[in-house]
């Protein structure tokens, strides 16, 4: 499975930082919509006949990319 950066930190942080790790799950969170925009974006400006990723959502590239469950 791959992860992003903030999820390997959060797994390797110790339970006893939970203000850390709150803090890290949110930026995770934002980081998320940042692709997630950024995916959707870029899909606009291009031609969606010639991608093979045209019906993804920003939303099922993070996903799919990182294996997580949408939420």
């Amino acid at each position: 499975m791959v992860k992003s950066s903030m999820q390997e930190l959060i797994d390797w942080l110790d339970p006893s930082f939970s203000s850390v790790i709150d803090k890290a799950k949110e930026l995770l969170e934002k980081g998320k919509q940042q692709i997630c925009t950024d995916w959707s974006a870029g899909l606009n400006t291009e031609r969606r006949g010639n991608n093979p990723n045209a019906n993804l959502t920003g939303e099922d590239y993070f996903a799919d990319t990182y294996k997580q469950s949408k939420q």
